[in-house]
């Protein structure tokens, strides 16, 4: 069991054992993860135990951003096929949903 009282990993469903290293989603369903579970480098779990960097899991982020996750594929297409000339207007809606959903990582 960690910190939270919860007794299984969010991804992979097998419980905590007091070996496992794990780390609190900051956003919605503030679930606890296998730091292996999660893509962090020890680095980032530093980070994210000190307060500098916060882990939102996929579940979260699909929930709480897809018209951002589909603005940035956008770019990422526009980049690989080099058409640049949307990228301003895309990154801008990023920018506008950003602020907009990160009051819920936040609050």
């Amino acid at each position: 069991m960690n910190k939270n009282g919860d007794d299984a990993c969010r991804k992979c469903g097998r419980k905590f054992s007091g070996r496992d290293y794990s780390v609190q989603c900051d956003g919605e369903c503030s679930g606890w993860f296998h730091k292996k579970c999660t893509e962090l480098s020890n680095e980032d779990v530093k980070a994210v135990e000190k307060g500098k960097r916060r882990f939102v899991c996929e579940t979260c982020k699909s929930k709480v951003m897809p018209e951002v996750s589909a603005n940035i594929n956008i770019i990422d297409e526009n980049l690989q096929s080099n058409q640049k000339k949307n990228i301003p207007e895309i990154m801008n809606k990023i920018t506008i949903g950003l602020s907009q959903k990160m009051k819920v990582w936040t609050d």
